[in-house]
């Protein structure tokens, strides 16, 4: 079921219309962040908070669906896109209990192609593929060197163009840092090269692409530039792996709502399917994370001032990655402590007092892994 509401432009229409896809994202932001937006551009607001948009676009995901703006030059479009009865009948159980559950299915022709810098989230990321309904073999997780995350725009636009008859679903994380050397690091967006990726392949090319941003930065206004830079954002954050498939179906029905009928609900998405591996192991576990502060105690343990500033690159690079890490293992107080510490010490060179801040974070980090109970598990 499709409800559109039609307006003629208001005022700051001229405004909307060249912040383009930022505003369409804005609108559904908590907090009046578009009239937020607006003030910084000059515009004049009446200041009125309202999470009216935000609270209707997340039931419309509830309820597996989807919920957006547009604004074109002529009017303003508000779209809501709900599921009928007949659409979900494929969510049902047999009523013997024997019927495998029929759920959203990702189309078969789908390859998935992913980056980031950690391993450990990498390996993340090849099973959250494979949980989405991406076989095995059609998976591809780069972001091991600087010659992967250099070349990752490169290797979609090349991608695209060598299979003309597949879909592909891409996700990129928003920082992926490249080691120069020891001391010296430089940091590549992902959403950017998603950008990219989009203005250099042909129209039909990038029809048939869903491209979307990993980040543990959510604020509106950071979720917004993703937006406007890819087809949508995924936040890092710990998943539960038979949430997935409804994780990306809002996503994938927004980007392709005309196939709707006819490639969403015909398939099914079933245990067997899945790499055997999966049935003994944890996706995040607490070894990996231990494994991760370990990793950077090594580095830093007993070193002088001098060398820890020589080796700095290397040492945020691990700090990086464990950020990551913590965020899709848990929640809570710790963890946001953990990435908070984490933050404060980024920049180019050694940050003052660093010894006595790693302690606090590796103290935090420690709580983290040893206080909670992974939340990602092949049940």
């Amino acid at each position: 079921v499709e409800m559109r509401v039609t307006n003629l432009p208001g005022p700051n229409h001229a405004h909307l219309l060249q912040m383009g896809s930022v505003a369409e994202d804005l609108v559904f932001a908590k907090g009046g962040a578009l009239n937020t937006m607006l003030e910084k551009r000059g515009a004049v607001v009446k200041r009125k908070e309202s999470n009216g948009a935000w609270i209707t676009q997340k039931g419309a995901e509830v309820m597996g669906g989807t919920c957006n703006m547009r604004f074109l030059p002529e009017k303003t479009e508000f779209i809501l896109r709900l599921p009928t009865d007949a659409a979900k009948e494929g969510e049902a159980d047999d009523a013997d209990g024997d019927t495998p559950k029929e759920r959203f299915h990702i189309p078969d022709n789908t390859w998935g192609i992913a980056i980031d810098d950690s391993k450990i989230q990498r390996k993340l990321l090849d099973r959250f593929l494979q949980y989405a309904g991406i076989k095995k073999d059609r998976i591809i997780v780069l972001g091991k060197d600087t010659t992967e995350i250099e070349g990752f725009v490169d290797f979609v636009s090349d991608f695209l163009d060598q299979h003309p008859n597949d879909h592909v679903f891409v996700i990129a994380d928003e920082n992926l840092d490249v080691l120069l050397d020891d001391a010296h690091h430089s940091t590549v967006s992902g959403s950017l090269c998603i950008e990219s990726i989009r203005k250099r392949v042909l129209p039909e090319q990038e029809r048939r692409m869903l491209a979307l941003v990993r980040s543990a930065n959510d604020s509106a206004n950071d979720v917004a530039i993703y937006n406007s830079r890819a087809h949508g954002f995924l936040p890092k954050a710990p998943l539960q792996r038979d949430k997935i498939p409804d994780m990306i179906r809002p996503l994938w029905e927004k980007r392709y709502p005309k196939a709707l009928a006819k490639s969403l609900y015909n398939s099914k998405t079933i245990d067997e399917d899945i790499d055997e591996g999966y049935e003994s192991e944890i996706i995040i576990s607490r070894t990996d994370l231990r494994q991760s502060v370990i990793a950077i105690e090594k580095i830093v343990a007993g070193q002088d001032e001098e060398e820890l500033s020589k080796r700095w690159g290397t040492i945020w690079e691990k700090l990086h990655a464990l950020k990551g890490d913590v965020l899709t293992f848990d929640t809570g107080d710790e963890v946001r402590q953990v990435v908070f510490q984490i933050n404060s010490l980024r920049g180019r060179s050694l940050p003052p007092s660093f010894m006595e801040r790693w302690a606090t974070i590796k103290k935090l980090a420690e709580k983290v892994i040893g206080g909670n109970s992974p939340r990602v598990s092949a049940k």
